[in-house]
């Protein structure tokens, strides 16, 4: 039946997002990189970005950590998951990085 594969079918298809925006914002920078000749404005921009998405790892490793540490030991609220599928998970989380750091570049360097 076509729902016990929905899950993986998701997963895949957010992967497959996660991956287009990977290679859109190396595309960006690249692009931004030769217009702007990496000029201080530039860098500046690409660090606020990149503490944008580290804020973002930072925040996704913390609600992980709250979601399988914290309930089981505050609430005893077991959660069943299998190590697979928790690493896919927090691949795909992980990758949304990439996109985040687009939409932070994008962002900055229309207000700078």
């Amino acid at each position: 039946m076509f729902y016990e594969h929905l899950d993986q079918s998701l997963l895949l298809i957010f992967f497959v997002i996660t991956a287009i925006f990977y290679l859109v914002n190396r595309v960006y920078q690249d692009k931004k990189e030769k217009e702007y000749r990496n000029d201080d404005r530039w860098r500046m921009i690409k660090l606020k970005a990149k503490s944008v998405s580290i804020d973002y790892v930072d925040l996704v490793m913390v609600g992980l950590g709250l979601l399988f540490i914290g309930l089981p030991i505050t609430f005893r609220v077991s959660i069943q998951i299998s190590v697979e599928r928790l690493a896919e998970i927090t691949f795909n989380l992980l990758m949304l990085r990439s996109m985040i750091e687009y939409f932070a570049l994008r962002y900055f360097d229309k207000r700078m």
